[in-house]
């Protein structure tokens, strides 16, 4: 038997893992600050750098951490960084595999000791990787088999990177004394497909941290589109991005001027589809065929972005009093458990707050807390039973304070890598059995419930032509009795 093989090259479905990592630090003011009298607060972001290696993805990164302090009745800011380094197990990373790692923020542990910060913090990181699985599958066994065929359609994925420099300044609504510090993050609007090029569109949010000619900070969020342009090799039959901010700073240019610059990685998932017809099964007329087969997964990927509201009620500790006006929160998500349905994402995780407020005395007050959710979120293109990862940053929208309690009103903005797996079995391999014997002559054949013409062509061993010949109308419906002739050696 002359066979044919085909190759199919198809993306298994990526695995999710979650470490930690702790990156510690001594902070201290640089060079012309005034010194540390009490530290206010300490928030912070994280970057991370993966290379996926066999059976592990070694993951670096740093901290940047921003750091609010009082001295001698005013405000003072500074941001240092804290390096840290994980090898991740994850078994199905190899060298060059599609690999995406978050790194999250949680826990910031904090003291004064001899005029500089230690600090101690807990980076959670989130991977995920995938392989390409490669099968040699049959596709003709030649003119004596009757073949029954199926299509895999194969999707080829590839990673492509790009940094971008984002440089503006910025008008405050009124004068300030200086720059304390400022937190970001970034989104993705919309990915495009050009000849030779794909563009990204997406903003990035920031807040800063000014010190107001009265001493006390104040809170300025600002929005700032972006554009980025990626060259492509190929044109890709789907493309979906997402963008990591790697670092911001912001400084006073004059007295109502605050020029910002931040760096952004784009990333974009580029897939490439095509079709392999091969054998789902087969059988001979002459010989029984013994088959070996496998189940072959292709599996799509995507990105997924989506927002939507959510209110955050942060309880006081004890003894703080009420908050008249409520200066800064900084937001921190990590997400838990997020589960795809028809239409919507729901996901489930952690928020790390960190707030700063005066009360009615005109005393600033700062405190951590930790707040859980729940969300539903609107994604079309998600399907019930979807594979999801989801990442998320927060932009807080407007903060006031209620007795015992600080509400904040929050956008949650969450990117997500979605996949969709589907199965299929197909003939890797045919040996040939014993020839066939037994019946020979007319035969009439009652198939059972659900038989289909490939069935009983398949049980008897006759050609599907032969019997849509003495069963017209067969290869529609089977009738009750099929007439089959069998023409075997006795």
């Amino acid at each position: 038997m002359e066979t044919q093989k085909v190759l199919i090259q198809t993306q298994s479905a990526p695995m999710a893992v979650t470490d930690r990592a702790e990156a510690k630090g001594v902070l201290s003011p640089p060079a012309g600050m005034p010194a540390i009298e009490r530290v206010l607060s300490v928030t912070g972001s994280a970057t991370a750098d993966a290379k996926p290696a066999s059976g592990a993805v070694s993951v670096t990164g740093q901290v940047t951490l921003l750091v609010l302090y009082k001295e001698g009745g005013r405000t003072h800011g500074f941001t240092a960084v804290a390096d840290y380094s994980r090898e991740v197990k994850c078994p199905p990373a190899t060298e060059g595999c599609l690999c995406s790692v978050y790194a999250d923020v949680g826990d910031i542990r904090y003291a004064l000791e001899g005029g500089a910060v230690t600090v101690g913090c807990t980076v959670i990181l989130r991977c995920l990787c995938g392989t390409t699985e490669s099968v040699q599958a049959l596709s003709d066994l030649g003119p004596d088999a009757e073949e029954l065929f199926t299509d895999i359609e194969c999707r080829e994925f590839s990673q492509l990177t790009d940094e971008l420099s984002l440089k503006d300044d910025l008008r405050l609504p009124r004068a300030a004394s200086g720059i304390l510090g400022c937190t970001a993050y970034c989104r993705v609007n919309g990915v495009s497909q050009q000849s030779g090029s794909a563009t990204v569109n997406g903003q990035l949010h920031l807040d800063l941290l000014a010190a107001g000619m009265d001493g006390l900070p104040e809170w300025l969020p600002f929005t700032l589109p972006f554009e980025a342009s990626i060259p492509l090799e190929k044109q890709a039959d789907e493309i979906s991005g997402d963008v990591m901010l790697t670092g911001v700073s912001a400084e006073l240019v004059g007295d109502d001027t605050a020029s910002v610059d931040a760096s952004v990685t784009v990333r974009l998932l580029c897939g490439r589809k095509d079709t392999a017809r091969v054998l789902a099964d087969a059988y001979c007329t002459s010989c029984e065929l013994l088959l070996d087969r496998r189940t072959v997964r292709p599996c799509r990927l995507f990105h997924a972005v989506t927002r939507g509201n959510m209110r955050l009620e942060a309880p006081l500790p004890a003894g703080y009093p009420n908050a008249e006006r409520v200066i800064f929160a900084s937001l921190r998500p990590v997400m838990g458990d997020c589960t795809a349905k028809d239409g919507e994402m729901q996901a489930s995780g952690t928020v790390y707050a960190c707030v700063l407020y005066l009360c009615s005395g005109g005393e600033l007050h700062a405190f951590d807390c930790v707040l859980p959710f729940e969300t539903a979120l609107s994604a079309p293109m998600m399907k019930e039973g979807m594979g999801i990862f989801c990442h998320a940053d927060a932009e807080c929208v407007h903060a006031g304070g209620t007795p015992g309690a600080i509400v904040i009103q929050t956008m949650l903005d969450c990117t997500a890598v979605a996949w969709e797996t589907s199965e299929k079995t197909v003939v890797v391999d045919v040996t040939e059995g014993k020839r066939r014997g037994g019946l020979y002559g007319p035969v009439v054949y009652f198939p059972s419930k659900g038989e289909t013409p490939w069935d009983v062509g398949r049980r008897f061993g006759v050609p599907l032509a032969e019997l849509a010949r003495l069963n017209p109308g067969a290869d529609r419906a089977l009738p009750e009795a099929v007439l089959l002739n069998l023409r075997r050696m006795k």
